[in-house]
């Protein structure tokens, strides 16, 4: 009887173990299958990862493709290539082409639109972007700094009503943006990953905001004034100096004709008029390294555009100072009798180079036109008025001052100086699936 029990305790221990061996053999096959399923997902998406990166590869190029050719406008027929540097034997490739850029006028405004399409495959994955591209000039907003912006009391900036950025900066630093008791009509936007109430001090302190606060999604990147710069000017000799002495007189350029000259420097002094006429391009260059100002406008002084002349138009390249005097109107109103010049922000630009460190426009004088001044800090005293757009290394405004945006700016073609072909919608997804219709 003892060993018929035996027998049986022995049976029943081996056939738990069997069952316990199953049970680990079920869990064993699962886990198996699971892991070699997760691996498959885990390459499939990585997989899609890289086609999508080389699809964005694809558009970049395109991108960049079709700014290195303005101002020509044709399309990209398509074209192949591959991402560099990653996995020499099994690379992910890409293909990209656009359309020819067109224009479309919408509110008596000209934009200029192009689309572009890229494919990224790797292994068997695909994807498939495609974006508007549009032309974007130096002064599609109206005022960016590269650090601060100080506005004292009363300082108002933009127009009732108007609804997109007014001011922005590439910094995220605590009190970047200093206002108080002013009126700011716009958006503000301050740098990548910025937290808007640090880097804009005392929002509530009397400043009245008619707009939201935001953070950017990439930085303003600035382009060198010497990449759209004339040639022909930048190595062009000095034609010496222009020194007027007060009250004194002087036309420069012809009327329909584009004039350059390269001068060391500009000196008005007070009550002094230099007049332009037809397009003229100056560059200024102090040749002496100690002489910091290359244009000084002394008190009443001025630098006019002939109101008689329909062509009259500068663009000054400045690679050194601009100090304006009290009541030294810039492209403004004449003083002397109440009339304007040309008043007109789209005739007068100026671009800062590397040594255009400091743009002072004094009491009550009037500036129209346009600044990109990337290394310089613009100061505006003492209710300055300003009609144009602003870039530059900062910005500040002192006892009030009024800032107006010219939209008319924003407006570029493919031969405006320092324009590029920048996304404005974009659209991800399968290579089978048809995207939206982006396109004006």
């Amino acid at each position: 009887m003892k060993t018929l029990r035996k027998i049986k305790k022995n049976g029943s221990v081996l056939a738990l173990a069997i069952c316990i061996l199953a049970i680990l053999l079920v869990l064993g096959v699962g886990f198996l299958s699971l892991g070699l399923n997760s691996r498959i997902v885990a390459i499939r998406d990585a997989s899609v990862i890289v086609a999508r990166t080389a699809a964005d590869a694809g558009l970049a190029e395109a991108i960049f493709e079709m700014t290195k050719k303005l101002p020509n406008i044709d399309a990209i027929s398509p074209t192949n290539n591959s991402l560099a540097g990653f996995n020499a034997s099994n690379p992910a490739n890409y293909t990209y082409q656009t359309e020819q850029a067109r224009s479309y006028t919408s509110a008596g405004f000209t934009r200029w639109y192009c689309r572009a399409e890229s494919q990224g495959s790797y292994n068997q994955a695909a994807r498939k972007v495609v974006a508007r591209l549009i032309l974007q000039g130096l002064a599609y907003r109206p005022i960016q700094v590269q650090e601060t912006v100080v506005l004292a009391n009363s300082t108002v900036i933009g127009s009732p009503g108007f609804s997109d950025i007014i001011i922005a900066t590439n910094s995220t630093a605590s009190n970047a943006l200093s206002m108080t008791s002013s009126t700011i009509n716009g958006d503000v936007l301050v740098g990548v990953d910025g937290v808007p109430k640090d880097v804009i001090k005392n929002p509530g302190d009397g400043t009245t905001f008619n707009g939201g606060q935001f953070a950017a999604t990439e930085p303003y990147v600035w382009i060198p004034v010497t990449d759209f710069m004339p040639s022909s000017l930048l190595n062009r000799s000095s034609d010496g100096n222009i020194t007027l002495g007060k009250s004194a007189t002087q036309t420069l350029g012809t009327p329909g004709i584009t004039t350059e000259r390269r001068y060391d420097y500009i000196d008005l002094d007070n009550s002094a008029i230099l007049k332009i006429q037809g397009k003229v391009d100056l560059y200024l260059k102090p040749s002496n390294p100690k002489s910091k100002n290359a244009l000084n406008i002394g008190q009443s002084a001025q630098l006019q555009l002939d109101p008689n002349d329909s062509t009259a138009s500068l663009n000054i390249y400045m690679d050194g100072n601009l100090t304006a005097g009290n009541s030294g109107p810039i492209n403004g109103i004449d003083p002397t009798t109440s009339t304007p010049a040309s008043a007109d922000a789209i005739r007068l630009h100026i671009y800062g180079l590397p040594n255009c460190t400091s743009i002072d426009l004094t009491v009550s004088g009037q500036f129209y036109g346009s600044i990109y001044a990337q290394y310089a800090d613009i100061e505006m005293k003492n209710g300055f008025p300003f009609v144009g757009a602003i870039q530059a290394k900062s910005l500040t405004a002192k006892n009030g001052g009024t800032f107006t945006f010219d939209e008319r700016l924003a407006e570029v073609s493919p031969f405006s100086p320092g324009v590029r072909f920048v996304i404005d919608r974009w659209w991800e997804g399968a290579v089978g699936e048809t995207p939206p219709d982006m396109m004006p």
